[in-house]
């Protein structure tokens, strides 16, 4: 009752109403930039969300089971830090610190 009240109200709100000028091409380019869009949206959400989204450096190597899981786990809880991987400075500890300041992105702010 109330949905059909609230509705109706709606409906004489119309100021604009639509003249038609929607032909064949304007139908299609809708269309095309929706399908287009929504394609854009998937590929970056199955990147970011699915796939490898996040590669974690570890200056050292490490062995076990399930290590590479956990640093990537690690490094989605603490943050990243823009590195640039041609530089010479990877071992300088004063670099890393650096970088710290830097942080990219906590993803989970109460950690």
């Amino acid at each position: 009752m109330v949905a059909a009240e609230f509705m109706s109200q709606l409906e004489q709100l119309r100021f604009v109403e639509s003249t038609g000028l929607d032909d064949f091409a304007d139908r299609c380019s809708y269309l095309l930039s929706f399908i287009v869009l929504v394609m854009c949206f998937t590929i970056v959400t199955l990147k970011s969300y699915v796939f490898e989204p996040m590669s974690c450096y570890a200056a050292t190597t490490y062995s076990g089971s399930g290590m590479g899981s956990y640093i990537n786990a690690f490094c989605w809880v603490n943050g990243t830090v823009p590195a640039n991987v041609d530089t010479e400075r990877l071992e300088d500890s004063a670099y890393w610190d650096e970088l710290e300041k830097k942080k990219l992105s906590k993803l989970y702010k109460s950690v």
